[in-house]
């Protein structure tokens, strides 16, 4: 087969789901090798892998399916590493607020007064350490969650399994307690200290 009609055949064989393309992928393409690449060919292919892909939905609806993330799932140290580095500038944030306002102690405060006002004239940057809490626990705890349908008594029924894994657990709880801080946090100076 010619590289143009093997780059052509691979992409036709992108409408087939990617797991049947794993397993026979490679014994389609020697087969469609043989055959001239006609559009009426090209067309079979296209029909034939959506409607596997079809049937492959109508079986995940059925109970025959089990949804991960797939990255998260393999890798989640990695992930887990991610959420703490996006968790990181926050909590510096909130730990030196906490030491240097609530605390007193000045020392903490004359270093992280400017930079405090550095950063909380800039738009973007006010408004990532407020959204890092909640996309540090969404990177913590995907690699934990595992989503499935199953049939019991005929009736269709989601299930959802947890992994436990320390690392991603930790971080995620980190995430809350710090979010929850930054709540409290915002709603005091909104609503006790309107003025401030």
């Amino acid at each position: 087969m010619s590289a143009s009609r093997d780059r052509l055949a691979r992409i036709l064989l992108v409408s087939y789901p990617g797991a049947w393309r794993r397993r026979y992928g490679d014994e389609l393409l020697d087969l469609v090798g043989d055959l001239p690449l006609t559009p009426r060919v090209a067309l079979d292919l296209v029909s034939t892998g959506l409607a596997l892909r079809v049937s492959a939905a109508r079986r995940a609806l059925q109970g025959d399916a089990v949804m991960t993330i797939r990255p998260a799932w393999r890798h989640p140290t990695a992930f887990a590493v991610a959420a703490a580095l996006i968790l990181l500038p926050t909590f510096l944030f909130v730990v030196a607020s906490l030491l240097s306002y609530e605390l007193g102690l000045t020392a903490v405060r004359d270093v992280a007064a400017p930079i405090q006002s550095a950063v909380t004239s800039v738009g973007a940057l006010d408004l990532f350490l407020v959204v890092a809490p909640v996309l540090a626990l969404v990177a913590a705890v995907a690699p934990l969650l595992q989503l499935g349908w199953e049939r019991r008594e005929g009736t269709l029924q989601a299930v959802v399994t947890v992994r436990a894994l320390a690392l991603n657990m930790v971080i995620g709880l980190v995430a809350i307690g710090l979010g929850s801080v930054l709540v409290w946090h915002i709603l005091v100076e909104a609503l006790v200290r309107p003025g401030v």
